[in-house]
């Protein structure tokens, strides 16, 4: 299999870890394991309950020391609300073991594999997505969240189409691309009741949303590749995301170079009469420069 790893993600053996992915086979799970082996701490699933009671299964998931967590649904904390929090609690004291030694805890957060029917049911908005249940992730966070260092964020793609585990056992599957990226964990994410605060829920939901959207872009570049600099998608410096198209018929200015790297006397000439004051007009913006990672075969937005 060839291992297509990607993201400059500098990993500890002595952090905590929130890891999430997006979710289409039983591959990505082994996937999952395969990439992160010795590079995060071990890692765990949060699993419902009623698995303890599953033979083999349950003694396996025991044995491995995963977190087992119950949830009540609303209808039946309606009909019995004084058990609200209850499960939260519950999960929260099973997990109090994990302060004393790292842990990386994996969440799929579309709940399910995503298939072209569950995709056209569901009525998802992204194009290779399923949507989100924003409800697990704030329940990890709410049992976890002050422990966890940050957000470990793995995107995963089948360039070859999507293979089931019969076909990574045949030796079908050939290969894998994984991107990782590390993102802070706001700390008011880790407070709040994500079933009884109504703004607690938006926001949260918003913050979700926003990293799905941009996951959905990366497997869109990496499914169909870009055929010219019209089809990428870039990050500003802001952390928004802008699709060059827009820019098309335009003038653009675009600079290979390596952003933390002090030797870039080409910044000033760029500045100066020889260039940039003569294109000025044509350039669609002035003062930033595009630039490329020619390691990742993306494009980014660097300021001078």
């Amino acid at each position: 299999i060839h291992w297509d790893v990607r993201g400059n993600v500098k990993t500890r053996l002595d952090s905590w870890y929130f890891v999430i992915a997006n979710h289409q086979t039983w591959v990505d799970i082994l996937a999952s394991f395969h990439v992160l082996n010795r590079r995060v701490p071990p890692l765990k699933y949060f699993l419902k309950q009623e698995l303890f009671y599953v033979p083999i299964i349950g003694l396996a998931v025991y044995a491995l020391d995963y977190p087992f967590m119950k949830r009540y649904s609303r209808e039946f904390l309606a009909k019995h609300p004084h058990l609200r929090g209850k499960d939260l609690e519950t999960t929260r004291k099973a997990c109090e073991k994990y302060n004393h030694y790292p842990v990386s805890v994996l969440n799929f957060l579309e709940g399910t594999r995503r298939t072209p029917e569950k995709h056209e049911q569901s009525q998802s908005p992204y194009r290779h997505l399923l949507k989100p249940k924003s409800a697990g992730a704030a329940f990890v966070l709410s049992a976890l969240g002050k422990r966890m260092d940050c957000l470990l964020d793995l995107t995963i793609a089948y360039p070859k189409g999507i293979p089931s585990f019969w076909d990574l056992c045949c030796g079908r599957v050939r290969h894998i691309v994984i991107d990782m990226e590390t993102r802070p964990i706001p700390a008011e994410y880790c407070l709040g009741r994500y079933e009884d605060d109504a703004i607690f829920r938006d926001n949260f939901q918003l913050w979700i949303g926003s990293i799905w959207e941009e996951k959905d872009n990366k497997l869109e570049q990496i499914i169909n590749p870009p055929k010219n600099v019209y089809d990428f998608t870039i990050k500003t410096i802001e952390g928004k995301e802008i699709k060059l198209s827009q820019f098309k018929g335009k003038k653009m200015l675009i600079v290979n170079t390596a952003s933390k790297c002090g030797l870039t006397p080409q910044y000033k000439d760029l500045e100066g009469d020889e260039l940039w004051n003569k294109m000025e007009d044509s350039l669609f913006e002035m003062g930033e420069v595009l630039y490329a990672d020619p390691n990742q075969v993306k494009i980014f937005h660097e300021p001078y």
